[in-house]
């Protein structure tokens, strides 16, 4: 019966392990780009948070991360941004 429970409790920890190993694999990749890399179609992402509203973003204000760019309505949002982008 021990072996039993050894035994489930190490696949228990295995498929938990794999569930949060492809979770992080798979969040890396969650990226709205186009063709161009432009990220989100040039809205700013800090305005849903701080203005709870789409707007756009200027080609002035742009931060590059993972391969996308960013553009912001102002140089505040894109440091905001800058300091932490996950």
């Amino acid at each position: 019966m021990n072996t039993l429970l050894n035994t489930l409790k190490s696949l228990g920890g295995f498929f938990i392990a794999s569930f949060l190993w492809l979770g992080a694999a798979f969040a890396g990749n969650a990226i709205n780009i186009d063709s161009s890399g432009l990220a989100l179609q040039g809205y700013d992402p800090v305005a849903y948070f701080t203005e709870a509203k789409p707007v756009a973003g200027s080609s002035d204000f742009t931060f590059e991360h993972e391969g996308a760019t960013y553009r912001f309505a102002s140089a505040e949002h894109r440091d905001l941004f800058s300091a932490n982008p996950d």
